[in-house]
């Protein structure tokens, strides 16, 4: 049990500790008392405080620096397929204007014409190609997805057809790339 305020007597201001002592018997023997001055007493709370805000401080800033690294890096691999998505839409703009180009060119609808033929030929390699496309991003999206949750020392982005690769984790001691750098696959191999 401890005093709630400080008491004040001839020799200073107080905060008193009283904890009983029990005999063999079950009976109180004696009441021990320990004071602990004011000052001091709240010198030591004051610091204790200083020290949590300090912590969490210090905490909250390094989670707030961890989610800025890991929001650019991810914001790097959506400009990725963004502009991947564009040149699709770029593909699609241009089969559109070809399909608009062989309906004006023809006066009548004929399956047999070749104008026609050529752009479903063309129509099913593009979707063909889309869907191989949209596969492989999902395929990079789910394995990022899953480096990036599992306990992995150092994940890797490779993209073999471009020839280069990007550091997302890993401690410098064991990476022989910095993290975010981009690197030359032919040159790290």
């Amino acid at each position: 049990m401890a005093d709630d305020v400080p008491y004040e007597d001839r020799w200073g201001r107080f905060y008193s500790a009283y904890s009983p002592v029990f005999s063999s018997s079950g009976d109180v023997a004696a009441v021990v008392t320990v004071d602990f001055d004011v000052e001091w007493y709240e010198k030591q709370l004051n610091q204790n405080t200083w020290t949590i805000v300090f912590a969490c401080g210090l905490f909250l800033s390094v989670g707030i620096l961890l989610v800025v690294i890991l929001t650019r890096q991810y914001g790097k691999m959506i400009e990725e397929i963004n502009a991947s998505l564009n040149d699709l839409a770029d593909d699609m703009s241009a089969l559109t204007e070809d399909t608009s180009d062989a309906s004006r060119e023809t006066k009548h609808f004929d399956l047999e014409d070749e104008g026609i033929m050529q752009v479903k030929k063309r129509i099913s390699i593009l979707q063909k190609d889309l869907h191989d496309h949209i596969g492989h991003i999902n395929t990079q999206a789910n394995s990022m997805i899953t480096a990036m949750a599992s306990d992995y020392r150092c994940v890797y982005y490779v993209n073999l057809d471009e020839n280069d690769g990007v550091c997302y984790r890993g401690p410098e001691r064991l990476c022989s790339v910095e993290r975010g750098r981009s690197f030359s696959v032919s040159g790290a191999v």
